[in-house]
């Protein structure tokens, strides 16, 4: 919703990928076709670097373990916090519904946590 309203994107219905949509899950978001730019791909392994984040870039993860090495997970870089980590924010899974934040975990790529370890890719609108 946020690249839809702010970024010019209509989200994307049915399993066509465009250049002009964005699509409705993660794998599919993250896919060559969809829109925007990679600027970060660890393959089906955590990054090595944060050099290249930027404000606003979207963030993928394999965070669940019952679909092979699909993306599974998107959400947004946020920059540096005011404790030197890499922060994002993400819809969260809970028993309640989905939540934002640190709920179910620090929203950090550098804390050791499910986020941290299962984080792939990054890409740019």
């Amino acid at each position: 919703m946020v690249l839809g309203y702010r970024g010019g994107y209509p989200l994307g219905i049915g399993d066509t990928l465009s250049k002009s949509a964005l699509p409705r899950r993660a794998v599919q978001m993250a896919d060559e076709n969809a829109p925007g730019i990679t600027v970060i791909d660890g393959g089906t392994a955590k990054p090595t670097s944060y050099a290249d984040l930027r404000t606003g870039d979207l963030l993928f993860w394999d965070a669940s373990t019952d679909d092979g090495t699909a993306l599974d997970h998107v959400g947004i870089y946020l920059g540096i916090d005011s404790t030197g980590k890499h922060r994002f924010i993400s819809s969260r899974k809970t028993v309640d519904g989905p939540t934002l934040g640190d709920e179910g975990g620090p929203s950090t790529l550098d804390s050791a946590t499910l986020y941290d370890r299962s984080w792939r890719k990054a890409k740019r609108a």
